[in-house]
């Protein structure tokens, strides 16, 4: 009786030893879980902040370009304040960082004197006086570092995607894996001697980010068309037997839409007028055929042959062997860059890869602009000196309040050949706008 009173005994002790140990193992387990878990919401926190400074410094520098052909109070007001933003934003990317034991005073002491100089260059052209000569080279002096330390950071970013490196914690800073042995914190402070010195596509074109947030012009009091309409103007579009076509789905957001589908193309068409707002063809682009010339004709042709007779050509980008090509409507001399159409070329069949209305349906309806303006004389009055008027004419842009402003436009080079777009408020005769012109083997584009 004794004996098995110990039996039972040695077996209870061994049951309730093995349930622990599953209890504990179970814990460990889910520990580790909630472990890998919180480092993989770190790491994603470090790649966010990382890409983010990334954006920022690229921002910092092309502000910092168009400041220093800024000659008016209201244009040096809005980039100071933009320069604050951006400069506080870059700050905030540099705090998520692992890099406690960087020294990273000099980027610091770069980004706070960014956003005081253009501060100070404010509050002077606001009471009447000009910016001096040295202020201007002090400007290009920030350019330059903000270049140098942008193309440090963008190297690192670019190890971070491709795998040369992994953010994890390790007590002598944040490792990087596979080849390499060095630290992210060695990177950056690499990146902070670029400023030892220091005492800074599918491409939309110019004016179209504030496109699809406001309320569409065209489709405004139109009259509703049936779903069978909408699938007539399809056919009509596409040039086939709508009989060919299907039905997809139906859209909705600020412009309601059917949609349909015919072997790879894909279009939509608005529910109120019937306009075709989209069209793309996901047929594959293999080796480009066609020069750029070419391709800017068949989408010009594409566009008259669709109604569109009054479309200004403005910029394109090549990608993927497809040309995307950026119109504008024009009239009477004056260019309605808020009127805006996409057309895709495929650059080794000519045909049409992608067609977008947005910008046009959104933003286009008659306008009746004043005659009582500057003169293009008095306004190039505002143009930097620095800079010498290639061209001009007459352009309407958008605001970032989703209105439109009545500008003149000056198409300008500085002595180095750097082309810019200046824009000056008919009315007041101050700076509404300052882009920078880039071309390349892909295409002219702004920033």
């Amino acid at each position: 009786m004794e004996k098995k009173m110990k039996r039972r005994s040695y077996v209870r002790v061994v049951s309730f030893a093995a349930a622990l140990a599953a209890v504990l193992v179970a814990a460990s387990i889910c520990g580790n879980v909630r472990a890998s878990k919180y480092k993989r919401q770190i790491t994603l926190s470090q790649q966010r902040a990382l890409t983010e400074l990334d954006g920022r410094l690229r921002e910092i520098g092309t502000s910092l370009k168009k400041g220093v052909y800024s000659s008016t109070p209201p244009m040096l007001s809005g980039m100071a304040s933009e320069l604050s933003r951006e400069t506080l934003a870059a700050k905030s990317s540099l705090s998520v960082l692992p890099l406690e034991n960087t020294n990273l005073e000099n980027t610091y002491k770069f980004l706070s004197q960014v956003g005081d100089f253009t501060e100070t260059l404010n509050r002077k052209v606001a009471s009447g006086e000009s910016i001096s000569d040295e202020e201007r080279e002090n400007l290009r002096s920030l350019i330059t570092f903000c270049d140098a330390l942008s193309g440090e950071v963008s190297n690192i970013r670019a190890d971070m995607f491709d795998g040369s490196f992994s953010f994890s914690q390790k007590s002598g800073g944040l490792a990087l894996t596979g080849e390499k042995t060095e630290y992210l914190a060695g990177d950056m402070e690499d990146a902070q001697q670029s400023l030892s010195d220091y005492p800074t596509l599918i491409y939309d074109g110019p004016f179209s980010d504030h496109i699809m947030s406001a309320q569409p012009k065209m489709t405004s009091g139109a009259k509703e068309i049936s779903k069978e309409n909408a699938l007539d103007a399809a056919a009509a579009f596409l040039g086939c037997d709508k009989n060919e076509i299907s039905f997809l789905s139906e859209e909705s957001g600020n412009v309601p839409a059917y949609c349909f589908s015919h072997n790879n193309k894909t279009v939509a068409v608005t529910k109120s007028g019937g306009y075709v707002i989209y069209m793309l063809d996901s047929s594959f682009a293999g080796e480009a055929k066609l020069k750029t010339a070419d391709a800017l004709k068949k989408a010009s042709e594409f566009l008259s042959s669709h109604g569109y007779a009054d479309m200004k050509e403005s910029y394109y980008s090549t990608s993927d062997g497809v040309c995307t090509v950026n119109y504008a409507y024009k009239k009477d001399g004056v260019i309605y860059y808020p009127d805006l159409i996409k057309v895709g070329v495929n650059l080794e069949t000519g045909d049409i890869a992608s067609f977008d209305a947005k910008g046009y349906i959104m933003n286009h309806t008659e306008r009746n602009l004043s005659s009582d303006i500057l003169s293009q004389a008095d306004a190039q009055k505002s143009v930097s000196g620095l800079l010498t008027v290639l061209d001009s004419k007459r352009a309407v842009i958008p605001t970032k309040s989703k209105g439109e402003k009545d500008c003149w436009e000056f198409h300008c080079a500085d002595k180095d050949g750097n082309e810019v777009l200046v824009y000056i408020d008919t009315k007041t005769g101050y700076e509404d706008d300052i882009l920078l012109l880039l071309y390349s083997d892909g295409g002219i584009l702004t920033k």
